[in-house]
């Protein structure tokens, strides 16, 4: 099943100014980080004068946390899509949110790599919201490994036979997909679903899932 990146989070409709601010803040935010970036060098990629801006937004960090707010919202939207197309299957759970995690990641990779890495400059008040998200969402990678271990589906295991840790191996995995967005590029060779296919079948592996479950769940998605 091909994943949608359509919805809530598509490019602004034209004369959506607010999103319009958003947009080119997030692109300044990724290229010079938000420090370096001044409202004054905001307002002249927009061409906009200072009243039309803080009609929307009354400072810097409030549009910070409105492109990271909005970022979080919207993955955690798409993922609690990918959970329910996986049907209470941790396997098929694992694939779907891996797949779109990593889609998520490589298609909005300017608002995500902000989201991510910007928000530490933001105050407690409007950082908290951010850092719940992501607990919400490794939390969500934590239940699906704990249950796959518990079925007999995941069965990562270390040297000696120990068992790998849960946590630790729900961080590494969100990891893996989030990072392809730090490197992917829209006019490289492969697409964003390409990509996902990929880190789907590595995350399955690294889960410990067998060979013949990771082909099914490979040949089921559109080439």
């Amino acid at each position: 099943m091909a994943m949608s990146t359509e919805g809530a989070f598509a490019p602004p409709p034209r004369g959506s100014t607010r999103r319009q601010i958003e947009s080119v803040a997030a692109e300044l935010f990724y290229r010079r980080g938000y420090g370096n970036t001044s409202v004054r060098e905001i307002l002249a990629a927009l061409g906009m004068t200072p009243a039309a801006m803080y009609n929307h937004f009354r400072s810097k960090e409030e549009l910070l946390h409105s492109i990271a707010s909005r970022t979080c919202a919207e993955l955690e939207r798409q993922l609690a899509d990918a959970f329910e197309r996986g049907g209470g299957d941790p396997v098929r759970e694992l694939w779907e949110a891996a797949r779109t995690l990593t889609v998520f990641h490589t298609t909005y990779r300017l608002e995500a790599v902000v989201s991510r890495s910007e928000t530490h400059h933001l105050p407690p008040s409007l950082s908290t919201e951010i850092r719940d998200s992501e607990r919400r969402i490794r939390r969500e990678f934590e239940r699906m490994l704990e249950q796959g271990r518990t079925r007999g589906a995941f069965r990562a295991a270390l040297p000696g036979g120990r068992e790998a840790d849960i946590p630790v191996t729900a961080k590494a995995l969100l990891d893996m997909c989030i990072h392809a967005g730090l490197w992917f590029r829209p006019e490289g060779r492969l697409s964003a679903e390409e990509i996902a296919e990929q880190y789907g079948v590595l995350v399955l592996r690294a889960a410990g899932v067998g060979h013949d479950e990771i082909q099914s769940l490979s040949a089921s998605v559109p080439k």
